[in-house]
């Protein structure tokens, strides 16, 4: 049987009380699953060479449990930074090819990017940075985020300039079977 395996259970979820949306990340990995002769053995599903996978980025709405936006992204986005969501109305989220996203949470659009420069994990094909923290000091807001062994803070008036982009990570994964 060839199926599509999605998950949302490894990155973090976040909440807006503004909006009443949970924001959350998803891995779309099709897979083949084989049915065992015993039915008390798990085959646990394999990846299928040459064939895309991708990424969701999603809010649902707390108060009707269905979905009001989701975005199609270029990599699975199930682990590694997850979303935080701002008061402001701001979605952030790392994605694995280096680029901090700045989306408007009530619609799903992308306002801005940022390239660290650094593909998610060390490897070259992780599942991104860690999760992205804001927070105010002496009247301004700031936004922080890790990824690999650097951390990033940006606030409205920063004047850094985004890295060269690394080499991303694969879309396409090889047999494991």
């Amino acid at each position: 049987v060839f199926m599509p395996h999605m998950n949302t259970r490894f990155a973090p979820l976040s909440y807006s009380p503004d909006t009443g949306y949970f924001y959350q990340t998803a891995c779309v990995h099709p897979k083949w699953v084989r049915r065992a002769e015993n039915p008390w053995v798990f085959i646990f599903p394999s990846r299928v060479a040459g064939v895309k996978q991708y990424g969701i980025t999603a809010a649902s709405d707390s108060r009707t449990n269905r979905f009001v936006w989701e975005r199609q992204t270029t990599y699975a986005v199930c682990a590694g930074s997850g979303t935080s969501v701002t008061a402001g109305g701001l979605l952030l989220h790392t994605a694995p090819d280096g680029n901090v996203q700045v989306y408007d949470a009530r619609r799903g659009d992308l306002l801005w990017q940022f390239q660290t420069g650094e593909v998610g994990a060390p490897s070259g094909n992780g599942p991104g940075g860690g999760p992205i923290a804001v927070y105010e000091a002496n009247g301004a807001q700031h936004i922080v985020a890790g990824n690999n062994n650097h951390v990033w803070a940006f606030t409205l008036d920063g004047a850094i300039g985004p890295r060269a982009a690394p080499t991303p990570p694969p879309t396409v994964t090889g047999w494991e079977g």
